[in-house]
């Protein structure tokens, strides 16, 4: 019985690879629901080597981004994508006014900086539609640079923001 075993362990061992190679590949679509307020809020974003189309459902209202918005957003990680709710003044303010809720959906994109994060791109909803997009690009370890994109005109650059540096996950020891 020893010497049948012992042969099938070794030609186990040899049809399994000794370190595998497995490898992920980037989504090209993703869907969430997020429950809020006691409703639910639906996001999906499509792409995959550009960002192609990025749709939020809230209450029966269904809000999208223009794609013409999508332009240098490349190789998106849909895997990052993120739904926030608050809520904020928007237009002129005025005496008593109450603030209006907002959604802003995230997602990592594009290519590591040379300080080991990727840019991020947030797309603004409130008062029922698509309001604007502010792209995020690392400057320095601590330090990002914005741009913000109102539909149909041209980015601009609209200051910095301040974030803890990067901490790459420790690599295990053999």
């Amino acid at each position: 019985m020893k010497t049948f075993i012992i042969p099938s362990i070794s030609i186990l061992s040899l049809l399994s690879p000794a370190h595998a190679q497995d490898e992920s590949k980037p989504w090209s679509e993703v869907s969430f629901k997020v429950m809020h307020d006691d409703s639910a809020a639906a996001v999906n974003l499509q792409g995959d080597t550009a960002l192609e189309a990025v749709i939020l459902k809230l209450i029966g209202k269904t809000m999208s981004v223009p794609e013409e918005e999508f332009e240098g957003i490349d190789n998106p990680d849909l895997s990052t994508a993120q739904l926030y709710f608050g809520e904020d003044y928007y237009g002129e303010f005025k005496e008593g006014e109450e603030p209006i809720p907002h959604y802003i959906i995230e997602v990592v994109y594009g290519e590591k900086s040379k300080f080991g994060m990727q840019p991020t791109v947030k797309f603004l909803f409130h008062s029922g539609s698509y309001q604007e997009r502010t792209v995020a690009i690392q400057e320095t370890e601590t330090v990002w640079k914005l741009f913000t994109k109102l539909p149909g005109e041209e980015a601009e650059e609209s200051g910095t923001q301040t974030r803890p540096p990067h901490r790459p996950a420790p690599v295990p020891s053999e």
